[in-house]
């Protein structure tokens, strides 16, 4: 039973013939409960070749902790400027399972010049509560274009910006009961009365007496029979 109640979310939105003005409720909603999380976190990225931060306390600091977490005492950091500090950020999306991996995003925090062709160093990722979500780590790519001598100064990227493409495997999963209940909300991304009536005299044309406006911008939608039984 529960499998069938939890499949009528993705038959609605995917499957079932229902439009509103012409656009298909997976256009015009998201499903309360079904929403990505934002993560971060503080690292250090490697290899930068003369491109990375100069003298920045943080960054000194967080590659001689990181040095020590590998069992390398150091008094001072290297002055090479062949690390820089970064920002991370990534979303984990509400289907997001642990073992599988998911794009992130580096930003230099300190003066590195370039963090193209760098290493980022493992770094945990929290959300909002604190706890540990994913793990990230892996080559950094600014992608674009760059140019210069003959070509003139040309830079179509953002030289301190850069992504990890699959750099963060997904340790701890997202919790929603939106999937464990009798109905469902959808939640409209531009509320608007109108648009929330129509929807749910449309629902009920395919499933008598199943929705109702609660108003402009939420749709309440009870889990028909033939998905409880």
């Amino acid at each position: 039973m529960q499998s069938t109640v939890r499949s009528f979310p993705f038959f609605l939105l995917g499957v079932a013939p229902i439009f509103v003005f012409g656009a298909r409720i997976k256009d015009l909603t998201d499903v309360r409960g079904f929403r990505s999380n934002q993560l971060f976190g503080y690292g250090i990225v490697t290899g930068l070749n003369g491109q990375g931060d100069s003298r920045i306390e943080y960054t000194e600091l967080g590659i001689l902790n990181a040095l020590e977490s590998l069992g390398i005492r150091a008094d001072k950091a290297d002055k090479s400027r062949n690390i820089a500090a970064v920002m991370i950020t990534a979303e984990i999306g509400p289907f997001g399972k642990a073992g599988t991996k998911m794009d992130l995003t580096v930003s230099s925090i300190g003066n590195a010049d370039s963090l193209q062709g760098g290493i980022l160093l493992q770094t945990p990722l929290k959300g909002a509560d604190g706890l540990v979500y994913a793990v990230a780590q892996g080559p950094v790519s600014i992608g674009g274009l760059s140019a210069g001598n003959g070509g003139g100064n040309i830079q179509v990227n953002h030289p301190t910006v850069g992504i990890v493409t699959n750099g963060a495997l997904i340790e701890r999963e997202i919790f929603t009961d939106a999937l464990s209940k009798d109905s469902i909300d959808l939640l409209l991304r531009a509320p608007n009365n109108l648009t929330a009536v129509k929807m749910a005299k449309a629902i009920n044309g395919f499933y008598p007496g199943s929705s109702l406006a609660i108003d402009g911008g939420v749709v309440n939608v009870k889990v028909p029979l033939e998905f409880l039984g």
